[in-house]
């Protein structure tokens, strides 16, 4: 199995944010428009997804291998491994690291903190 890092994380819609007013948790000084095309595909409970993301002009690709939690984690875990030793197995691209795998939004954050000039939505 390749090797790489599992996040664990939460996504709000845009009601809960207001709903719960997390604006103030938002630091819109570090938002970065993003194009966005993806190809998904569900297998045993995991959402795989690839991505092609162009951001100011430069283009990048994601692989993430996504699931909620329920009530049979024990089985949700074997079913997640699975996939995703399955997909590696068909992997030919270049060699991906351990240190370059973490989560989109982590990685968007990390981006618009790096960017001199940051776009507004």
């Amino acid at each position: 199995m390749k090797e790489g890092n599992i996040e664990k994380w939460c996504k709000f819609t845009e009601q809960e944010i207001v709903k719960y007013n997390l604006f103030k948790f938002i630091n819109q000084k570090s938002w970065v428009c993003v194009s966005k095309k993806r190809a998904q595909k569900i297998d045993k409970d995991v959402n795989i997804e690839l991505t092609c993301l162009r951001i100011y002009s430069k283009y990048w690709w994601s692989l993430a291998f996504e699931m909620t939690t329920n009530n049979n984690i024990q089985q949700q875990r074997h079913y997640f491994f699975e996939v995703v030793n399955r997909a590696s197995k068909t992997y030919y691209g270049p060699k991906l690291s351990a240190a370059n795998s973490y989560s989109y939004s982590r990685w968007l954050f990390d981006l618009g903190s790096s960017v001199p000039t940051v776009l507004n939505y």
